[in-house]
């Protein structure tokens, strides 16, 4: 599936950026990854309040082979196949994932972001006035949300 494709898909959530991983590909929102891709097929995000939808539509969480066996990953499971044609009900499948407050930062020093509203700072590095969203757990990290900036200054 080509990224193109994803972003259309996707479109009701705004920009949706589609990175290359483990041979598929991670689709994330406002930094957040909400979906994977394995062999064309859309894996969502579920937790234990919406994992319950999926079993409901029997549908199976993404699993790889590995040298051992297969491998099962519970948190991502796959797409019901009329969502491919109607991305409006695609967002009320998966954007409860797109609203969850973060988390405590992690031990390797990384943080989940997502928590606060954006807002219009000046860029530390060349003073143009950015669009940012900081983290509302307590911590000065955030992170530019304008997608052409970091190419403009080259510093962020």
């Amino acid at each position: 599936m080509d990224a193109e494709s994803v972003r259309e898909l996707f479109r009701e959530f705004g920009p949706v950026a589609v990175r290359r991983m483990f041979g598929g590909q991670g689709i994330f929102v406002d930094g957040l990854m909400i979906a994977l891709i394995s062999a064309d097929v859309i894996y969502l995000k579920v937790d234990a309040e919406t994992v319950q939808a999926f079993e409901s539509e029997g549908l199976a969480p993404f699993s790889y082979a590995t040298k051992g066996g297969e491998h099962t990953l519970g948190s991502y499971w796959r797409m019901p196949d009329r969502l491919y044609d109607d991305s409006e009900e695609l967002a009320r499948w998966a954007r409860p994932h797109t609203r969850r407050r973060c988390a405590p930062v992690y031990a390797n020093g990384n943080l989940h972001e997502g928590c606060a509203e954006p807002s219009t700072r000046e860029c530390v590095y060349c003073a143009a006035m950015i669009l940012r969203k900081d983290c509302g757990i307590g911590t000065s990290r955030s992170r530019v949300l304008d997608p052409g900036h970091a190419e403009q200054c080259g510093r962020t």
